[in-house]
């Protein structure tokens, strides 16, 4: 049997209204529950799993913090400072100096550059 074009492949069809939709089979009320009860206790797995993950994730980044936070201090404790009352020294520095070393001007820190900002 073929059709107008002449491909044996292609089969007449009909059209979508004439097809019956095959219907599911109905399960009882009992399975339905049963069905609900197991999800509901993968659903409880799975969020117990995502919560502890997340609490992983958060105390190594904690840690991480904490290690860079306790690097960073000791980083600062090796530091040698020089207090430069005079403003002319620093103007007369150059912009490498001023880069390299951290300086305080009358007292307070200046943070604008150096390697340990970085």
């Amino acid at each position: 049997m073929t059709n107008k074009s002449n491909r044996p492949w292609k089969g007449k069809k009909k059209p979508v209204s004439t097809l019956n939709a095959t219907k599911e089979s109905k399960t009882s009320f009992a399975k339905r529950r049963e069905r609900q009860k197991q999800l509901d206790v993968i659903k409880k797995l799975s969020n117990e799993l995502k919560q502890e993950s997340s609490k992983k994730k958060e105390q190594e980044r904690k840690r991480l913090e904490a290690l860079k936070l306790k690097k960073q201090e000791d980083s600062m404790k090796s530091v040698t400072v020089q207090v430069i009352k005079d403003n002319k020294k620093i103007k007369r520095m150059s912009k490498k100096q001023l880069v390299k070393s951290r300086i305080y001007l009358k007292g307070h820190l200046n943070t604008t550059g150096g390697a340990m900002d970085r």
